[in-house]
């Protein structure tokens, strides 16, 4: 018989065929050939072919050899055994468990250090060391923190080769296989489903046409009710500019006057924040900002403060507007509209609401009520249709 070996898949202690003559090869041989003549023999040797094979068997294990398993380094297993190492007797009620862990760490990276450092650059492997040192500092405090820690995913997979001449090198594993960890479920169409009208706008309610109380439209078509409502809208914006864009013009006249009568004083303020580095805040605090300047900033001031106040008054009229349409539309309730209004006719919360902005709001009120069906109706088609607003209360 030729020589041969035994492989066995995934044993530590792996067992061959020793190669070459020896008398343990001899006796196997001689095993052989007599359970061939035991099978030559037919029936009449069966009894005796058994005792043959058992001896046969004892004579293979006589010539096996043990060969030592080598371990091949694995970068993946080699930090996940630092790490785990390391932590895997941590107690948090006990402070010296943590102390011995990052005791021994130098070691263990040391350890790591020798075994990589001939096939990977020191800045990777510096990387690595980062990586195992906040990993297990981390831990000690917070053992939680290892939930987070997974070799696997945090690195890649690389063993070190061996060439037949005592070389080493770097390689790349293929990523393990993970095992599934859910039962698979079966798999949705792939085209998602024709909805009807119905169904898709119980699904997405922006897209239905409002029901609400009261919301109830009338049959005119949709172009008589923007021409009217644009109409509507028109006799809004008028009533509106006639007083208060009159008034927000006067502001910004006046600040422009201001500030054209007061060019020299802008230029003193300028030149005085260059020569002192400082700005007209720092210099008021260090009392160095001189009196007449005060004055025209405060005056400046003021009149900021007024046109602000103009934009405040404007805005709580066009609050009123969309409050009591969505009392027509309901989706807001008289009760809930009404102290709003209470307020605002009482001069508002800091009393910055006028007489005139009083009157303002009462014209139109008296033009929205007198317009209800058709604010009624754009609201309702607008839902519908969804299109783009030719005019908006806000400009």
């Amino acid at each position: 018989m030729g020589t041969g070996s035994i492989r066995t898949i995934g044993v530590r202690n792996t067992m061959t065929l020793q190669c070459g003559s020896s008398a343990a090869v001899d006796a196997l041989n001689s095993k052989r050939d007599e359970i061939k003549n035991a099978l030559a023999q037919g029936k009449d040797a069966m009894a005796d072919l058994e005792s043959k094979a058992a001896e046969a068997l004892s004579a293979l294990e006589a010539v096996k050899v043990p060969i030592p398993s080598v371990a091949i380094p694995n970068l993946q297993e080699d930090i996940n055994s630092v790490v785990s190492g390391l932590t895997s007797g941590l107690d948090i009620s006990n402070p010296l468990s943590g102390a011995s862990a990052l005791t021994s760490l130098p070691g263990k990276i040391a350890e790591f250090t020798s075994t990589w450092s001939s096939v990977l650059p020191a800045n990777e492997i510096q990387s690595y060391v980062d990586t195992m040192t906040s990993t297990v500092t981390n831990a000690v405090t917070d053992p939680t923190s290892l939930l987070d820690f997974d070799p696997c995913k945090q690195f890649p997979n690389k063993i070190i080769e061996t060439a037949p001449d005592g070389t080493q090198k770097e390689a790349v594993k293929a990523p393990a296989v993970e095992t599934p960890t859910v039962n698979a479920t079966k798999p949705e169409e792939s085209a998602a489903p024709v909805q009807t009208v119905t169904a898709h706008e119980d699904i997405q309610p922006d897209k239905k046409p409002s029901t609400l109380p009261h919301m109830k439209a009338s049959d005119r078509n949709y172009f008589t009710i923007m021409k009217e409502f644009n109409a509507y809208a028109d006799q809004v914006i008028e009533i509106k500019n006639t007083h208060h864009q009159a008034e927000t013009d006067v502001v910004s006249i006046k600040i422009e006057e201001f500030e054209l009568a007061n060019e020299a004083l802008e230029d003193e303020i300028a030149d005085l924040e260059i020569s002192t580095g400082l700005s007209i805040k720092q210099l008021e605090e260090q009392g160095k900002f001189p009196e007449h300047l005060t004055k025209y900033i405060d005056e400046y001031d003021a009149m900021i403060d007024e046109y602000g106040v103009v934009d405040a008054r404007v805005a709580a009229i066009e609050v009123l507007m969309m409050g009591y349409k969505g009392t027509f539309t309901g989706e807001l309730a008289m009760k809930d509209f009404k102290p709003t209004e209470d307020s605002f006719n009482a001069g508002g919360v800091y009393g910055d609401i006028s007489d005139t902005d009083i009157a303002i709001w009462a014209q139109i009120k008296a033009l929205m009520d007198a317009n209800k069906q058709n604010i009624i109706d754009y609201e309702q088609h607008r839902n519908v249709r969804k299109p783009r607003p030719a005019w908006s209360l806000g400009n």
